[in-house]
């Protein structure tokens, strides 16, 4: 992959589109002179590779990088680089299918800043991940030698060194995503502590509770189980013995009663009134038992049914508001540490400026420094080498090699010579335009006798133009304004429209909820006493206490008020109504208002609580002659702003009124509350205020059309008149043009034009000569100077040679001072930035959590809302089967009644029968003594009925065997001892112990236990899972690490050695009879950082500060290629890295980078010719009128290489890097570079 194309545009300055087209896939040179832009074109590649640390390209922020920082007019630097992605093997990771890839980088003043990848807008980190896949990461270079950083390479610290040898190995981007992983681990360990947490302290002791709560239940539940089935077995042996017993006296008293009919034949006819009597009151029993067991039973049944489904439902119902309350309690305390966290980020934030700010004072500091202890380095060295100063006190700008003393005296004799030729030349110039100008001025008089006639015309032809112009003028028609009146007459229009459809859609959506349609009851109905529905009568003042004021008047917003009762009536019995209506006369209804002082009370209530209490009545506006219906639906009700001031308001003694929140939720006194879902609520007073102010904007939007309608026929006659003479200045205008430009094609306007540009280049020509003349006296006076010095400049050398020695020491010093300090903040700056990230992402945890919280709250409220319409439901079915209940009841007694008087009856014809009989006494006697018995016996097999209903739908299995009631197979009086030992008090002895045991279980069980331990153990193990994946996602990745770590360590050994062997051999041969080596510190390995070693001959310098610095280049350049060999970057970047080398080390440079490093391109920046007489292609900058601007030129790249160019083509080559570099035909490629 090399760069095929680069487009610049407001970026430093080049103010204007360049495009630097035609780049060698091997070998490019940059130059041009001083301050031309040649630099900002590499700041330009390095902008578009992501740098981060702006000093490289030398501005202090983004917005620097704009044309003069967008004083100029251009607000936007755009930097766009074309790749050739031919190569797939050299193919950045996921780009193999783009043959070309186009990466823009635009900012913006004021901060914006993008991204685009083939025109695409893509994230930043996605650019970085496109070039570090190739080994380009800007922000740790070892492709990329900016201007004045060759030798800071020697500079690094050992593990800057290795991180050299990383980029090269390719192992830097598995560090930052080593770091990254680590930083996932340590969320996954905190989110397994707060499992174990969760563990620990609130699943595991609910489930044990649970636990024990569940055995206390199936024990308490087995106990009652088999009391209930011990009860029912004695129950059922009982009754079959009771009606055993009765069965035998029935046979015993028919059989007396036979003898006693035969002996006495005169009782006959009372014994038959008895029978009679006793037939009756069995016939009426028989009626009440089967009544008894069939419709009552079963509505018993039903009434106690729904009794236990009210009871449950009404308790599941309070158990729902219970949770919603504390779902809204979680998420009340979610917001608030959402809230806190805010706050924390922010203070972060403000301590990450002042940070940054800290960081660039130390930057300007540590620049100074520099700058001063470079300064000082130079002036010892031109010192040592025997090079005066400038004649401006500096070291020559720009990196111009600095003159001996020698030759500035020759440059300033040449200087002088070269300013007396341009003088000359200048003199002659300006005399041969003079000649020029005279003869020019001869012709001009000629030609004026041609030009005066249209001339004439010329000004007739103005004047004309100026009369139509001033008659326009005098109209004062402003089109600007008819236009303008126009487009807001349109726009009203379209506002009426606007307001018109808005106010239909609200009427279209309350027509259903607010239609009352009716024919008149009788002709003559007065229609005017039907005032409509309450909602469409009243108004709200504030929308915000819509919700609470539907919720206070409920369902009589659509209750339909009338004058009087009789046009209700009249209404209800004619009016054809098509739904059912609640009509309210005014002369009848029943209204009241909150007394004063109760509302005052209120209101200090509300106070109280931080909130406030305003009477219902008080929110809504209404007509006089309605007042009575407002009040009936508004009058009794407070509106509070929030839930506890409404509770407080609602059940204070001196109120004790119906309160109403702005939610919609309700406080009666009497101590019910409702509210839940406020989905419906709200939406038919908000929506009729809507409609009130829509169709009042509908109306003042109508009066505004109808103004601009008639201010826009005003204008029209006045447009008329102004087309009218816009037209004819129009007219004359046009023929003063034509004759304007006859005037100026003329010959003598021809020769004016001449004359005036002859003498501007006289002026020019004089002022050449004058600049000449004074130049060439100052060059005398600096060449008699320079003459004066050269004989004091030797006697001073030594003493100015200790004093920059001792001043360089100090600066160096105080340079290195300022760059620890800056070190310093800068680590405290990437500590400050990981606690902000760390603050942001807690945020947005807490973010999700307040999420969840909300979707909770919702479901909460959901749920209770559907309870509490089944919680009703119930609660009405189950007053009607108790209304059943009783009525049956009534039905069962009256029968009882009539019973036990036919039995009265019997017993009185019983004792008439017993005193005609006196002679049948002792018969009679053992007859009643049977009848006794056989009617306990009775008896007590009808009470036992009565008592336990269930005997008459199992006694046809009493004694059955195989069932629950088989006497025989089982031990009846076992049963008996063991229901009583269940069933005994205290006192009871053995049974005491049972009894309080079970009695003790009833109080302390928890009968829901079931379904809470069921849940309780999902959770759990559903915890338990998520912290075995965790724990299993933790292990993976230590193991991960454990093994890139290994391999990372082997690859780092490889690229180690093979670097350092390449390394010694390529310095070894720029610097003949020298050796280098990377090697760890003392006392450590290679992974702990490298140092660079330099030997001349045998012996091994201590310091690197012992090279000159023409080797320390050589050296830090070995390292580069050295690197370069191992694994070549795509593209290697290098700004005037041979300032400090000679002629002949340039050559040797460029010379290498041409022949044995064809695999990468260079972009190389050099002023010398032995390096860029080996480029393939040279880019030439120049700058003109404070823009920059670049040429192309294209050498030879045939088989005589360097060499052909330094025989043949050495003139042309001198030429073109000194005035713009000569090109040679064919050679040039102008296209290649536009602006």
């Amino acid at each position: 992959m090399f760069i095929e194309e680069l487009i610049i545009d407001g970026f430093k300055s080049y103010a204007t589109r360049t495009v630097l087209s035609g780049f060698d896939p091997h070998f490019n040179a940059i130059t041009g002179l001083n301050g031309s832009g040649k630099s900002n074109i590499l700041d330009s590649i390095c902008f578009v590779l992501g740098i981060s640390n702006l000093s490289q390209v030398r501005v202090g922020n983004l917005q620097e990088l704009v044309y003069k920082q967008g004083q100029a007019g251009v607000t936007k630097a755009s930097v766009t680089l074309v790749f050739n992605n031919e190569d797939k093997k050299g193919s950045p990771v996921g780009y193999e299918h783009f043959d070309q890839i186009t990466i823009t980088r635009q900012v913006v003043i004021g901060g914006k800043n993008k991204y685009l990848i083939n025109g695409h807008t893509a994230q930043a980190s996605q650019v970085q991940n496109l070039f570090h896949s190739v080994q380009l990461n800007v922000n740790n270079p070892h492709f990329l030698i900016m201007q004045g950083r060759i030798t800071k390479v020697l500079n690094m610290k050992p593990p800057e060194i290795l991180g050299m040898i990383e980029e090269a190995a390719g192992t830097r981007m598995y560090e930052t995503k080593k770091q990254s992983a680590l930083k996932t681990m340590e969320k996954k360990q905190a989110k397994v502590d707060e499992i174990n947490a969760i563990l620990a302290d609130e699943i595991t002791p609910t489930l044990e509770r649970l636990r024990s709560e569940r055995a206390h239940y199936l024990k308490w539940s087995a106990n009652a189980a088999e009391a209930e089935r011990l009860e029912r077995f004695c129950v059922a042996h009982g009754f079959a013995e009771a009606q055993a017993t009765a069965a035998r006296s029935d046979e015993e008293v028919a059989g007396m009663r036979a003898a006693a009919e035969e002996l006495a034949e005169g009782v006959a006819a009372l014994d038959a009134e008895v029978q009679e009597k006793e037939a009756a009151a069995a016939e009426l029993l028989q009626r009440r038992e089967a009544q008894a067991e069939g419709a009552y039973k079963k509505t018993a049944k039903a009434e106690e049914a729904l009794s236990k489904e009210l009871v449950k439902a009404s308790s599941e119902y309070a158990n729902k508001k219970v949770a919603l309350k504390d779902e809204e309690r979680a998420l009340a305390t979610l917001e608030e540490s959402q809230a806190e966290g805010g706050a924390a980020e922010a203070a972060k934030e403000q301590e990450l400026e002042r940070c940054r700010a800290a960081i660039a004072a130390a930057e300007a500091t540590a620049a100074a420094k520099s700058a001063v202890h470079k300064a000082l380095q130079t002036d010892y060295q031109n010192m040592c080498a025997g090079v005066a100063a400038a004649a401006d006190g500096g070291s020559g700008g720009g990196g111009a090699e600095a003159l001996t003393l020698t030759g500035q005296i020759a440059a300033a004799a040449a200087e002088a010579a070269d300013a007396a030729a341009r003088e000359e030349q200048s003199a002659l110039r300006a005399q041969h335009l003079g000649a020029t100008a005279k003869a020019t001025q001869k012709e001009l008089k000629a030609a004026e006798k041609e030009v005066a006639k249209l001339r004439r015309e010329h000004a007739a032809a103005d004047g004309a133009a100026a009369a139509a112009r001033a008659a326009v003028a005098a109209l004062a028609y402003d089109a600007d304004a008819a236009a303008a009146a126009a487009a807001e007459a349109e726009a009203a229009e379209g506002a009426l429209g606007d307001a018109r459809a808005a106010a239909e859609a609200l009427s279209a959506q309350l027509a259903g909820r607010l239609a009352f349609e009716y024919t008149a009851p009788h002709r003559g109905f007065d229609h005017a006493k039907v005032r409509g529905l309450v909602a469409r009568l009243v108004s709200v003042r504030d929308a915000a206490a819509a919700t609470a004021l539907e919720v206070a008047a409920g369902g009589k917003l659509y209750q339909v008020v009338v004058d009087d009762d009789a046009t209700g009536k009249a209404l209800l019995q004619g009016g054809r109504l098509r739904r059912r209506v609640t009509i309210v006369p005014l002369n009848r209804i029943a209204h009241r208002t909150l007394e004063a002082q109760r509302v005052e009370r209120a209101a200090a209530v509300a106070r109280r609580c931080g909130g406030s209490a305003v009477p219902a009545i008080e929110l809504v506006g209404y007509a006089d002659d309605v007042a009575a219906a407002a009040e009936y639906a508004f009058g009794t009700t407070l509106v509070c702003d929030a839930l506890e001031t409404a509770r407080a308001v609602a059940f204070d003694r001196g109120v004790r009124a119906r309160t109403v929140t702005l939610e919609g939720d309700t406080f009666e006194p009497q101590g019910t509350l409702t509210g839940g879902s406020k989905a419906q609520l709200g939406t038919v007073l908000a929506k009729l205020h809507q409609l009130s102010a829509a169709n009042t904007e509908a109306g003042r939007l109508e009066e505004r059309v109808r103004a601009l309608a008639a201010a826009a026929a005003a204008m029209a006659a006045a447009a008329a008149e102004h087309a009218r003479l816009s037209q004819a200045l129009a007219l004359a205008e046009e023929k003063a043009g034509i004759l304007g430009r006859r005037l100026g094609e003329s010959t003598a306007a021809q020769l004016e034009a001449r004359l005036a540009d002859v003498g501007a280049q006289i002026k020019e020509a004089e002022a050449a000569a004058a600049e000449a003349r004074r130049a060439r006296a100052a060059a005398s006076a600096r060449h008699e100077q320079l003459r004066a010095e050269e004989s004091v400049y030797r006697e001073r050398r030594e003493a100015a040679l200790a004093g920059l020695e001792k001043g360089v020491g100090a600066a160096r010093a105080a340079a290195a001072a300022a760059t620890a300090a800056l070190k310093k903040e800068t680590q405290r700056l990437q500590v400050l930035e990981r606690e902000a990230e760390q603050l942001r992402a807690d945020g947005g945890g807490v973010a999700q959590a307040i999420e969840g919280a909300q979707r909770a709250v919702a479901a909460a409220r959901a749920a209770a809302d559907a309870l509490g319409a089944v919680v009703a439901a119930k609660k009405g079915a189950y007053e009607d089967a108790r209304a059943a209940l009783g009525e049956l009841r009534g039905e069962l007694g009256a029968l009882e009644s009539r019973a036990k008087e036919a039995r009265r009856e019997g017993e009185r014809a019983g004792k008439r029968r017993d005193a005609a009989a006196l002679e049948l006494k002792k018969a009679q006697h053992r007859l009643t003594k049977c009848g006794r018995d056989g009617d306990a016996a009775a008896k007590h097999v009808a009470a036992m009925l009565r008592k336990h209903p269930w005997i008459a739908a199992e006694r046809a299995f009493f004694g059955r065997a195989g069932t629950d009631y088989d006497f025989a197979a089982c031990d009846t009086d076992g049963a008996h001892r063991r229901l009583k030992a269940l069933q005994a008090s205290g006192a009871a002895g053995g049974g005491s112990r049972a009894r309080a045991e079970q009695a003790a279980l009833g109080k302390k069980i928890n009968k829901k236990v079931m379904g809470m331990i069921e849940k309780a153990e999902a959770e759990y193990q559903e915890l338990v899972h998520k912290k075995h994946v965790i724990e299993a996602d933790k292990s993976k990745i230590h193991s991960v690490i454990a093994e890139l770590d290994q391999k990372k360590n082997q690859a780092l050994q490889t690229t180690w050695v093979k670097v350092n062997r390449d390394f010694g051999s390529i310095f070894s041969t720029l610097l003949p009879g020298t050796s280098a080596k990377l090697e760890p510190p003392e006392g450590g390995t290679a992974l702990d950082g490298l140092e660079v070693k330099v030997a001349f001959g045998s012996v091994w310098k201590e310091s690197l500060t012992e090279l000159s610095g023409g080797q320390r280049s050589l050296l830090a350049l070995s390292l580069i290629l050295s690197l370069l060999l191992f694994k070549p970057a795509p593209m290697y970047i290098l700004d005037e890295v041979d300032a400090a080398l000679d002629l002949s080390h340039t050559q040797n440079i460029g010379a290498m980078l041409r022949t044995h490093f064809s695999h990468s391109q260079f972009v190389v920046v050099s002023l010398k010719e032995g390096m860029f007489n080996n480029a393939n292609v040279i880019f030439t900058t120049k700058f003109v009128d404070g823009v920059s601007a670049v040429n192309r030129a294209v050498l030879s790249s045939g088989g005589g290489g360097a060499a052909q160019r330094r025989g043949n083509g050495g003139a042309a080559a001198a030429a073109a890097a000194k005035g713009g570099r000569k090109r040679s035909k064919g050679d040039e490629n102008n296209a290649g570079v536009r602006a």
